[in-house]
């Protein structure tokens, strides 16, 4: 599958309480992913976009075997939040997806870990994408990040990525604009997305 531009188109070891379901139990909610605000902060016209939530379960991410293609899996919960400015204005993203077993969600960081190592250049017939490691805070169990750049004859995309797991869950995050993205701003919305992810 072509990865778009969400994917254009990226979890938590819970305390037990008695006999109440531990956070890492319970399924991913709303409260559990970043909103307008926190993405406005790295670039301000994103809040004027309008932001929709969805129920999505099916994690994409990219393939270190096939670059510029994408692979899925599949969790037990998970929501998309997408929201953008006019087109072609800046695009922000996150989705957050509980797995069935932790092991699935360490696949998953892996194979992105190997697409950052071995996907540094590719394209097709109408987009070429030139891909470099972006450097991400230590939060959550494992993180990565990267950064693409999209060329194409409808003009140049910037683009920041990461992926981050806590326990069982996943979550990617992604900001986009026609112009390069603060690499500080970002980095503070990844925190922010590895503290509502739990």
């Amino acid at each position: 599958m072509k990865r778009t531009r969400l994917a254009a188109a990226a979890g938590i070891a819970a305390l037990l309480l008695t006999a109440l379901p531990s956070a890492q139990a319970a399924p991913v909610a709303k409260k559990d992913l970043p909103g307008k605000r926190d993405f406005a902060k790295v670039v301000p016209a994103l809040s004027g976009a309008t932001f929709t939530t969805t129920s999505d379960a099916g994690f994409v991410y990219p393939s270190s075997t096939d670059c510029g293609y994408d692979e899925s899996a599949y969790g037990t919960s998970g929501l998309l939040r997408v929201g953008e400015a006019a087109y072609p204005g800046p695009l922000g993203g996150v989705q957050v997806v509980k797995f069935a077993k932790k092991s699935e969600a360490k696949a998953v960081l892996a194979e992105v870990k190997r697409y950052v190592k071995r996907c540094r250049a590719y394209d097709d017939t109408v987009i070429t994408t030139r891909m470099r490691p972006l450097k991400v805070p230590k939060v959550g169990d494992q993180r990565v990040g990267y950064s693409t750049v999209d060329r194409s004859q409808m003009g140049t995309r910037y683009f920041r990525w990461a992926v981050l797991r806590q326990g069982k869950r996943t979550a990617l995050v992604v900001v986009t604009r026609g112009s390069k993205v603060s690499a500080p701003k970002f980095r503070k919305l990844v925190k922010v997305v590895a503290k509502k992810m739990k």
